[in-house]
C-alpha cells in the first residue's frame, strides 16, 4: 500500500501556524449543485474522519456550501493533536437572506 500524506505536498505558514499545501475542499461533501445535505451522509462523514489520518490540516469551507451543511458536517471530525485550519470565504448565504432565496 502506498503511504499517502498531505505533508508530501510541502508546507506554508499563515501567521504562526504551519499547514500542508494540500488541503480539502469541503464543497464536495454537500448535495447536488452544492446545495443541501449529501446523498451519502455516512460516506461524507467517513471522508471527514479520514482527513487527519492523511495529514490534512487545512479545510476550505463556507456556510454557503450546502446551506451550512458543510460546516455542520465538520463537527463529525475526530479530535486530534493535528491543527485544523478552516477557511471560510467571504461569500455567505446567511449574510444576505435574499441570496439564499435566489439559490433555492
Amino acid at each position: 500500500m502506498i503511504d499517502v500524506n498531505a505533508a508530501s505536498s510541502g508546507q506554508f505558514t499563515l501567521g504562526d501556524i504551519t499547514i500542508n499545501r494540500l488541503g480539502y475542499g469541503a464543497m464536495r461533501i454537500v448535495g447536488d449543485g452544492v446545495w443541501g445535505p449529501p446523498k451519502d451522509r455516512e460516506g461524507c462523514l467517513a471522508t471527514l474522519r479520514r482527513l487527519p489520518e492523511l495529514g490534512v490540516d487545512f479545510i476550505d469551507t463556507a456556510d454557503s456550501y450546502g446551506g451550512q451543511k458543510s460546516v455542520k458536517s465538520l463537527s463529525a471530525m475526530p479530535s486530534t493533536p493535528t491543527t485544523v485550519c478552516s477557511l471560510q470565504p467571504k461569500a455567505s448565504s446567511s449574510a444576505k437572506p435574499s441570496l439564499k432565496n435566489s439559490i433555492d
